[in-house]
């Protein structure tokens, strides 16, 4: 910092100066100096203070004091002085995300786990999609007018903030002429377009804004961003009050493999889109901001009109206007509505056409729907300069160098027009010092969307982990000598990848069969899986299409273990080509793998292996056929260069990670694919299979003990002491001795007895009380339920009752069994052989048998 903080005039009192003319002060000068010259020098923090003072002073309330320092004599305390305002804030702000950076990049080296997770809609999303189509609409022009989607309003103001935010941005751009000018011409083309107005009257909540720079934009090369994350005076913002909406997004990698179907390529960007979506007038008071094109004016407040950069709803609405389009003008347009919804990518319109016919065709339907919509296209390529022939040079994409070609962005993907291919541009500094921070970023800045340099890629990413482990280094802490010549070796390789030339178009000659070629590799670095796509034609072309990699996890792993996780990224690239699969068409699919162990795996039944193998084995049979997969030599598997890692000058040399293996070139009959699994002794990761003889007693057996006795004092304690037995067994140290049972042991076995005799003859309405669903008509009366003992008993009204338990809850019994003619027999001896009313009486007290008038008197 130049300056710390505004120049203070404090010029203390001549009798102060006076009290103190004998001591020396830190700053010996301070007397002779003017006030209008007296600066702020150094500014400690509160916590140095001890650190500072020598000792204690007298101090007198009210009044300046000297305090001894290591600098010399301070004065501190009060004192009369005036303070200029400070004509500039001067802000400082780090942040330090080191934390999040560990935790980030040990997903380079974990292990995925397993399952296809598949995507949730929730209530919010429901709620966004459901406001869309019922409040939607179209001007006269045909432009789109949408509401935002509201979680709840805002009750504070943030104005006062956003002014001084605003105040702290003009002084920015005014120390920046150049970016000050794009930045006013970029509002001003709002106020032009009428995607900005004066606002008829004061919002409490406003947008802050500012510009972000692109100079590789060929068109726009400042943009205007809207921040809604300013709180108001209630503490909420405007993020926290709109639904994010659902993610309507394309999958970038898929477009990317459909961009090389098509024998005639056409690219092309929907100019502004954001800004050609009207937002509903009731919705804009959030969308205000303050503005002013040059210092000298009044800042004034401006209604924004259009959805919004930097609102959280912003991409869904958009995205969701445009499959709107596509749906309401597909009689229209039919080729044209296809494309918005399978070839799109934010505004980004790749597609392509099989011919220079079709595909001006195409063009112009394109334009013709966008506009319908209020929406123009611009930044056109081609990969035939006739589609483009009749367009004038502001519509067309303006070609950047590279090396000895011309090239655009497709999707941040190097196309070179020209050679109808795809290139890398790395470029590196190499003054740059060389740390954990610098390596990490110089690997983040090649973008391979499709996986087309894994090989370099994983190389690095290797390299990045072993600069990982060592814990005691700080992200921008030099790298040992070593490891430093290791890297200034790589990095002077990177500028071969622009060398790498991967051919768009992959179909040949149309009509021709097609087939998906795949292999999976593992070393203990890393493991990979690589497809091509095989075109029968002739000559036999076969080009890469997709490939993934993943460093080894830092927890050793057996290579079997490794190649199996090898096969399940495999099975799992082929699972999201199944777009592709599905438009061409593709039967025949070979999956390779050199371990014969993985291969044996996928023919076993899963319930025989270890859980991590079986889990996996379950995954990549869900996915992929296990007819499909085949064994191949290591030396020709291709994926076999990903898990080791090349450098940049050896990929360049590899054609078998380019084009596969030589033998592609020959018909499938001649690949040699049979191979013999692995006997199940030498296969590892197999369960243990011993023997185990098992005895199952149903409870009907056991019914058949309580058949055998005609007492029931006879048979409670037979059960008794069969269940003391029992006891004596699993508590050694508790055994219970004697020749008599206890009356708890005695109504214990009797409860033993009744549980068998429902679990045989109520067995169907113990099992619906139990899940709490409705029984038979039979009890339904009952109201039954399950006491704590587990036995089946009434429910009824008496259960507030000042009456025992088992009269408030009778035990059901079944009319049918042994034991319920035992229970009524006894009941019969000790009533001196009395009549059925009383018998019955007294057996209702604690027992509730079905039909239990016919039974006792039978």
């Amino acid at each position: 910092m130049k300056k710390i903080t505004s120049t203070f005039q404090n010029q203390l009192s001549s009798s102060v100066l006076e009290r103190f003319e004998n001591i020396c002060l830190a700053d010996s000068t301070y007397s002779q100096r003017s006030p209008e010259l007296v600066d702020i020098d150094l500014l400690l923090g509160a916590e140095y203070y001890p650190d500072i003072i020598l000792h204690s002073v007298p101090i007198i309330k009210g009044m300046p004091s000297a305090v001894p320092s290591i600098f010399g004599y301070c004065f501190f305390g009060k004192a009369e002085m005036q303070y200029t305002a400070p004509e500039e804030c001067t802000s400082l702000f780090i942040s330090s995300i080191d934390e999040d950076i560990s935790t980030q990049l040990q997903k380079f080296w974990s292990l995925e786990e397993v399952g296809s997770p598949s995507p949730i809609i929730n209530e919010d999303d429901r709620f966004c999609e459901e406001q869309f189509r019922s409040t939607h609409s179209r001007d006269i022009s045909g432009r789109y007018i949408v509401k935002l989607p509201f979680k709840n309003k805002l009750s504070g103001s943030n104005r006062a903030k956003i002014l001084r935010l605003y105040h702290s941005l003009e002084n920015r751009l005014n120390k920046n002429p150049t970016l000050k000018k794009l930045y006013t011409e970029n509002l001003q083309t709002y106020l032009d377009m009428d995607h900005m107005e004066l606002a008829k009257s004061p919002s409490s909540y406003l947008l802050s804004h500012h510009g972000v720079y692109r100079e590789s934009s060929s068109t726009t090369k400042l943009r205007v961003v809207f921040n809604p994350n300013v709180v108001d005076t209630s503490g909420n913002n405007l993020s926290q009050v709109l639904h994010v909406g659902p993610k309507l997004q394309l999958d970038i990698q898929n477009i990317l493999v459909s961009f090389r179907l098509y024998p005639v390529a056409i690219t092309c960007d929907v100019q502004a889109m954001y800004r050609c979506i009207l937002v509903a007038p009731e919705d804009r008071a959030v969308q205000h901001i303050f503005w002013r094109k040059d210092s000298s004016q009044e800042i004034l407040e401006y209604e924004l009109k259009t959805v919004t950069f930097g609102l959280p709803p912003s991409p869904y609405l958009a995205q969701r206007v445009i499959q709107q389009l596509a749906h309401d003008e597909k009689d229209k347009f039919p080729d044209a509505a296809q494309v918005l919804e399978n070839s799109i990518y934010v505004d980004d319109i790749v597609s392509g056409s099989d011919d220079v016919a079709s595909a001006i065709h195409l063009r112009n339907q394109l334009c013709a729907l966008l506009k319908a919509g209020g929406f123009e296209l611009r930044k056109w390529a081609s990969s035939h300069q006739e589609v483009l022939a009749d367009l004038s040079s502001e519509l067309c994409e303006t070609p950047h160098p590279l090396g000895s070609t011309e090239s655009v962005k497709v999707l941040g993907i190097q196309w070179c027009p020209p050679s109808d291919s795809f290139r890398y541009s790395v470029s590196v500094n190499p003054e740059m010092k060389v740390s954990k921070r610098s390596v990490l970023s110089v690997i983040s800045s090649i973008y391979d969307v499709n996986g087309f340099l894994s090989p370099v890629i994983v190389y690095l990413k290797i390299f990045l982990q072993k600069l990982w482990l060592n814990k005691e280094d700080t992200w921008d802490t030099p790298l040992p000598d070593h490891l430093h010549n290791q890297w200034c070796k790589l990095l002077a390789e990177l500028g071969l990848l622009s060398n790498v030339d991967i051919p768009r178009y992959i179909l040949g000659v149309r009509g021709s069969p097609v087939q998906l070629v795949g292999f999976a590799d593992a070393s203990h670095n890393a493991y990979a899986a690589v497809v091509y796509l095989r075109v029968a034609q002739s000559p036999v072309q076969v080009n890469l299409v997709r490939a993934k990699t993943k460093v080894a996890p830092l927890k050793v792993q057996t290579i079997n273990r490794l190649e199996l996780c090898a096969a399940l990224l495999l099975a799992k690239v082929i699972n999201s080509l199944s777009f592709l699969i599905e438009k061409l068409a593709i039967t025949d699919i070979y999956l390779f793998s050199d371990s014969k162990t993985v291969l044996s795996w996928l023919r076993t039944q899963p319930h025989l292996l270890k859980t991590f193998v079986a889990n996996r084995v379950v995954q990549i049979l869900e996915w992929t056929d296990p007819a499909h997969w085949h064994h191949v030599s290591s030396e020709n598997n291709s994926a076999d260069s990903a898990s080791r890692g090349l450098t940049p000058s050896q990929l360049l040399e590899n054609q078998l990670w380019f084009h596969g293996p030589p033998f592609l070139l020959l018909e499938p009959e001649h690949w040699k694919l049979t191979w013999s699994a692995l006997p199940a002794d030498s296969l590892p990761e197999l369960k243990s299979t011993d023997p185990v003889v098992l005895t199952v007693q149903t409870p009907t057996d056991f019914i058949d003990v309580i058949n055998k006795y005609s007492s029931l004092c006879t048979l409670q304690r037979v059960v008794g002491f069969v269940l003391r037995f029992i006891f004596n067994l699993k508590h050694p140290n508790q055994r219970v001795q004697g020749k008599t049972l206890t009356v708890k042991e005695l109504d214990n076995s009797l409860d033993v007895c009744i549980k068998l005799s429902q679990s045989v003859y109520l067995a169907e309405d113990l099992n619906l009380v139990a899940k709490g669903r409705q029984c038979s008509p039979t009890l339904r009366s009952l109201s039954p339920l399950i006491n704590s003992r587990g036995l089946l008993v009434v429910g009824g009204r008496l259960a507030n009752a000042a009456i025992p338990e088992d009269a408030k809850h009778p035990i059901v019994l079944s009319k049918q069994c042994h034991l319920t003619y035992l229970i009524i027999q006894w009941y019969h001896l000790l009533t001196l052989h009395g009549g059925p009313k009383l018998v019955q009486s007294l057996i209702h007290r604690k027992y509730w048998i079905i039909n239990s008038r016919n039974v006792i008197r039978l």
